[in-house]
């Protein structure tokens, strides 16, 4: 039995675009908060080294989420979002984090 492609949802297509929302204002938080302490001077080595590597280990989560999406035969919106899914993820935590 041959396994059909959902490529043609709209909902599918919609939900990325929201991932992609929620990632861009968590992220726009999250710099403003940093860029805040750094011209404070208050921010703390552990922050600085956090700041650089939690991007590498976001997107190899996300492509690993990725490449599970599509070779499971999701909707290539349903790939992206699952790409973009850790990223948003961890923005989200760091706004949160950051706003206290």
């Amino acid at each position: 039995m041959k396994r059909r492609l959902n490529a043609l949802n709209p909902l599918d297509y919609l939900d990325f675009a929201f991932e992609m929302q929620k990632l861009t204002i968590a992220a726009s938080e999250t710099v403003w908060h940093r860029s805040v302490k750094i011209s404070m001077g208050t921010m703390t080595p552990l922050e600085n080294a956090s700041m650089w590597m939690e991007k590498p280990t976001a997107v190899a989560s996300g492509m690993q989420d990725a490449t599970l999406a599509a070779i499971s035969g999701k909707s290539p919106a349903q790939v992206m979002q699952a790409a973009v899914h850790p990223m948003t993820k961890k923005a989200s935590a760091n706004a949160k984090r950051l706003r206290k």
